[in-house]
């Protein structure tokens, strides 16, 4: 049996901006590993 749980928040404007930088942050990391196997393949060839 699956279960889900829904919530929301609401933030106030500085928590906004907080939020915006750490998924700013979280993507460009995300970004950099995820080519990183595709760098080294090519480097190779």
């Amino acid at each position: 049996m699956l279960n889900a749980i829904k919530f929301r928040i609401y933030p106030n404007a500085q928590q906004k901006e907080l939020i915006s930088k750490h998924f700013g942050c979280s993507r460009v990391v995300y970004n950099y590993f995820f080519r990183l196997p595709a760098k080294a393949i090519r480097k190779r060839h």
